[in-house]
């Protein structure tokens, strides 16, 4: 595996041009020890005669609520996932402290090790108190999605929506908006419509949403707006070019998505 992660690290660094590199240890996926398999690899970026190549330190990829080096610690969190915070804090302690080892045993073999780099939203609450830790990857939580805080139980308020303008009231149940999939991600987690009461269903198309609602609405009506909570921010800010930033009704800020579009 060392020997892979070099010729893509390579690759990736055009002639001519200086650049830190920090390698990415992905623990135990590859079906390698971390100790063994982090020493290895971080000691053939070391030895590198480059100068344009330097070591900064161990990542594990944040897989909230449970950033695990360990396949099967991630099956039981499946299998117990509505007691999670009962016990998760000694499984995510166990699985960083592999992690910390790791970086450790680079120490001890000469490695520089700067950064140690692990957890997301899920568990940064446990994380971000666990020695050894010098960053912590927690991003998308802070806008309270649908599925942050439903599913990972992250108590953020909800800040991040998408305003739709209400096309059609073909009953009295039924409202169609005017924005679908290509606006709203559905995937992990469907969006949510606020203030309109109980909904039976929510279908998106490409360009449209159909609300089913439990009750009669008759004070909805063409022309309206309506917010949905976005299910997933991960999966619908880039979507968009720009993020809107609202205070008390009235608009402060435009924050352009400037990474939009420059995945290589």
């Amino acid at each position: 595996m060392p020997t892979i992660t070099t010729r893509l690290l390579w690759a990736s660094i055009p002639p001519g041009e200086p650049m830190n590199v920090s390698l990415r240890v992905l623990l135990a996926v590859h079906g390698h020890e971390p100790t063994e398999w982090a020493t290895r690899a971080c000691r053939v970026v070391s030895e590198w005669k480059d100068a344009r190549i330097r070591l900064l330190g161990v990542v594990d990829v944040p897989s909230p609520p449970l950033t695990s080096v360990i396949t099967p610690a991630r099956r039981l969190y499946a299998a117990a996932r509505s007691a999670w915070r009962d016990d998760e804090a000694q499984r995510v302690q166990a699985a960083v402290g592999r992690l910390t080892t790791s970086a450790d045993a680079c120490r001890a073999a000469g490695l520089p090790v700067d950064v140690v780099s692990c957890g997301g939203t899920g568990t940064y609450w446990i994380t971000a108190a666990l020695p050894g830790v010098t960053e912590v990857q927690a991003g998308g939580g802070v806008f309270g999605d649908v599925r942050y805080r439903t599913t990972y139980g992250v108590d953020h308020e909800q800040a991040l929506t998408i305003l739709t303008t209400v096309a059609s009231r073909p009953t009295a149940t039924r409202i169609v908006c005017d924005a679908g999939w290509k606006s709203m991600a559905v995937h992990p987690t469907p969006p949510a419509p606020l203030s309109l009461g109980a909904v039976r269903s929510l279908n998106l198309s490409a360009e449209h949403t159909t609300i089913e609602l439990d009750r009669d609405n008759e004070t909805m009506r063409v022309g309206d707006t309506i917010e949905f909570l976005v299910g997933y921010g991960d999966t619908t800010i880039h979507l968009h070019e720009d993020l809107y930033a609202v205070r008390c009704g009235k608009v402060i800020a435009v924050w352009p998505v400037a990474a939009r579009g420059k995945s290589r």
